[in-house]
Order: structure tokens, then C-alpha cells, then sequence
């Protein structure tokens, strides 16, 4: 049994091994990471070397793991975890960051090949460790459909893109699902119009105070008006994703595509109880999925076999779900962050045949989610981007 790669695949691949084998191979979500990471697995098993792969969640260290025993001649004997309930280490161990990292000396001296799956996330000062830890010993094949993060310590660290593709290049070439962009702008009440004009004033004030304060250097206010300004951006982001005027449009869009299997994405757990109840008094099954849930891979199981077509969801399946089935995305509200925006229409695009996917976008009018809409037809028209 060996892994078969597509030609950008094998790019990605040699590009790596031309850099010394360290580097980050970035494309766009679907369009098969990691198979590209389970080639190199095969490749180091030939050698008679050892693996060891980092995911940031527990989904993804089982997908790696069926990913494996389907792909390579594996024995489940070979394989070991590292997280919270099990620590085993075999000639291939999957384990979890935040119990990785604290194993980073061990892993260093023991494995010769270091695979991070969704490595944008181990930037952070709390992972990085793993990373600054096993740089200069091991080989490092990092993967992400978005390095790019917006405090920018993906800069600063030596470990760089090797190899990247765009969502444009992979529709030109038929690996994603073609794409059909709806928008549907939505005004606010003029209740949410006054609290969000109110928001933004304060936003803007506390950005120019921000601003003066990294001229004086003042590390501790600086601290104070960053928290200041986040909890506000929040807010006003809640405000917007809450908006009462989007709701008989989402049901509108559910109507529009019966039988398809639709992903609902939000930014607050409030927003979608109140928007199940809604499709729900409505005659539309659907059922929510957040962080707070603890039946969530039951509720995702449930969707996949249909007992409901509507899934909505807080950010929990922004990474590491794969459901080529589901073909109709609505973004109720995003952040400008570009990597939840690639995420979420990774879920939507992967390919199957005859599939057209489909990714609205109901911004409020006259606020800062109307440069989401923007955002997006970059992202999918922009050869670079």
C-alpha cells in the first residue's frame, strides 16, 4: 500500500525536501495536507525513522489516525498518542499540542521527523516552545491552509512557507468544488444601529489612545487598551451576528436548498440557540454545535447520516471536519481574519462529483461585515491571495 499524490502534491513535497527539510506547506483547506504528511510518514518509515505528529485538537488526532491505519501498513502497535488520557510513544505518535509541548525534550531526542498539523496555532508564546525546542535537531513539515496570524509571530520564527498554492489555482485544476457567491445584505434594527455606532466611536478611540501609547512605550497601558479594544471589537462583532433582520433571511436561503446539507457559521453560542429556535418554530431540523457541547461528535455523526440537513455552528468546526457532502455554506457573520474565512470555505468546497458549492454571505449594511463579502471574492479570485 503506498500514498499516490496529485502533481502540486509532489511539488509541495520536493520543495520541502529542497529546503532542508523544514518548512511550511501551505494550501488551501481540502485540498489534501495530509496526505502530503502521510506520504512523508511513508517515506521516513522506509528509512527506518520515526514520526511523531502534532494536531491541536482531539478530532484531528483520530483523523490522523484512520488516515494512517487506511493509507500505510500500519500496526495499531506502531502507533502511540500523547494527551490528557493516554501517553504512549511508538514509532509514529500523534499527540495533542498542549501536552506535546510539555514533552518537547523527549520528543526531540526521540524522533527524527516532526509533522504540525495546523501550525499557525503553535506559533502562539504558550506552543512555541515545541517548535524553538526542535528546530535545529529534527525535521520539521509544518501544514496550515492560512500561516498567517494577526499578532504576526508567524514572522518572527525561522520556520517559513516552502511551498503555496491559492484556492483560484485549485479551481482552475478542478481539486475544489466550483463555487457560487450569494450576498445578502441586511440591514440593522434601529435599535442595534445606535448601540453599533456607539461601539464604533469607542473602538476608534481607544485605537488612537492604543496608538499613542506605543509611541511612549508604556507596556502596561498598552496591555490594558489592547484587552480594552478586543472586548469592544467582540461586542460590536456579537451585536452584528445577533441581528434580528438576518434571521427570516437564513430561513429564506434552508427553504432555497431542501435536502442539501447546509453549515451555518456564527460567532456566538447566543446567536445560534436563538437561530435554532427560530428554524425550529419554522418546521427546519437542524441542531447546534459549540464548545460548551459535550455530545459533539454525536451531533456531527447525527448530520452526516442525515437525521438533519442544518447544522449551525460557533467557530468549533471552523478545522477538522470533512464532509465532502455538505455544499451550502451561510456566513451570518465572520471575523476579517483570513484564516477563519479559508476554514470555512474549506468546509464547503471539498469536491465530489457534479458538486457546485454554495457560500452565502449575509452581512449587516453599513458595518465593518460588509468587507467580509470583499474578503471572499478575494480569497477565491486572487491567484496569490
Amino acid at each position: 500500500m503506498t500514498v499516490i499524490l496529485r502533481d502540486y502534491q509532489v511539488e509541495s513535497l520536493m520543495s520541502w525536501f529542497r529546503a532542508n527539510r523544514k518548512g511550511i506547506i501551505e494550501l488551501p483547506t481540502g485540498t489534501g495536507k495530509t496526505y502530503i504528511g502521510l506520504k512523508a510518514i511513508e517515506y521516513y518509515r522506509i528509512k527506518k525513522k520515526r514520526v511523531f505528529i502534532v494536531v491541536p485538537t482531539i478530532v484531528l488526532l483520530r483523523q490522523w489516525y484512520e488516515k494512517i491505519t487506511k493509507n500505510l501498513n500500519v500496526n495499531d502497535n506502531e502507533i502511540g498518542f500523547l494527551y490528557g488520557k493516554e501517553k504512549s510513544f511508538k514509532a509514529i505518535t500523534i499527540g495533542v499540542i498542549n501536552t506535546s509541548v510539555k514533552y518537547a525534550n523527549r520528543i526531540v531526542n526521540e524522533y527524527d521527523l516532526l509533522i504540525l498539523d495546523e501550525v499557525h496555532h503553535y506559533f502562539a508564546p504558550k506552543w512555541y516552545k515545541l517548535i524553538e525546542v526542535c528546530y535545529d535537531k529534527c525535521d520539521i513539515l509544518g501544514l496550515s491552509a492560512t500561516v498567517e496570524r494577526y499578532d504576526n509571530r508567524h514572522l518572527q520564527s525561522p520556520l517559513k512557507v516552502v511551498y503555496r498554492k491559492s484556492f483560484h489555482y485549485m479551481r482552475k485544476r478542478n481539486y475544489v468544488a466550483p463555487v457560487k457567491i450569494y450576498i445578502y445584505r441586511v440591514p440593522l434594527t434601529l435599535d442595534e444601529r445606535m448601540v453599533y455606532d456607539s461601539l464604533s466611536q469607542k473602538i476608534r478611540k481607544v485605537a488612537r489612545d492604543l496608538d499613542i501609547s506605543k509611541a511612549f512605550g508604556n507596556k502596561k497601558i498598552i496591555k490594558e487598551l489592547e484587552v480594552r479594544l478586543m472586548k469592544l471589537v467582540n461586542i460590536r462583532k456579537q451585536l452584528c451576528s445577533e441581528s434580528y433582520n438576518k434571521l427570516p433571511i437564513i430561513l429564506k436561503i434552508i427553504e432555497e436548498n431542501p435536502n442539501e446539507k447546509i453549515l451555518v457559521f456564527t460567532e456566538s453560542i447566543r446567536s445560534i440557540i436563538r437561530l435554532k429556535q427560530f428554524l425550529r418554530e419554522h418546521g427546519i431540523k437542524c441542531e447546534t454545535i459549540h464548545s460548551k457541547r459535550k455530545d459533539r461528535k454525536k451531533v456531527l455523526e447525527y448530520w452526516k447520516k442525515g437525521v438533519f440537513n442544518v447544522l449551525l455552528s460557533v467557530r468549533v468546526l471552523d478545522e477538522g471536519i470533512d464532509v465532502p457532502e455538505c455544499s451550502v455554506g451561510i456566513i451570518v457573520s465572520n471575523s476579517l481574519a483570513k484564516r477563519q474565512l479559508v476554514q470555512r470555505i474549506g468546509r464547503i468546497v471539498r469536491p465530489r462529483p457534479n458538486k457546485v458549492a454554495k457560500i452565502y454571505i449575509i452581512p449587516s449594511s453599513f458595518t465593518f461585515e460588509e468587507r467580509v463579502a470583499w474578503k471572499l471574492r478575494q480569497l477565491l479570485l486572487s491567484e496569490y491571495y
